[in-house]
């Protein structure tokens, strides 16, 4: 299994997970004060959306893969950096 394959899957499971999570925030938190989980959690779906697809454009040797792959890994890790810090923020 190459990089590009797991990073594929990785994409994938970080995508489904942020729709589940943002159907669930969504139900219960509206007017609650993490309502700026929606926000996180969409970027989450993007993100995640954004890493699976420029993983396939990756393996099939694509032109637009080969800049597409190396910027969502860096903005996999900026959302992460993101991510983490509104989570200290809110606790």
């Amino acid at each position: 299994m190459s990089k590009y394959q797991v990073s594929k899957y990785i994409g994938l499971i970080v995508a489904v997970s942020g729709v589940l999570a943002l159907g669930i925030v969504a139900a219960y938190s509206f007017k609650s004060p993490r309502y700026d989980a929606v926000f996180v959690l969409s970027f989450q779906v993007v993100i995640g959306w954004f890493l699976y697809y420029a993983s396939i454009m990756k393996m099939a040797n694509e032109d637009i893969g080969h800049k597409m792959y190396p910027a969502s890994i860096g903005a996999a890790l900026l959302y992460l950096a993101y991510a983490l810090r509104w989570v200290s923020h809110i606790s």
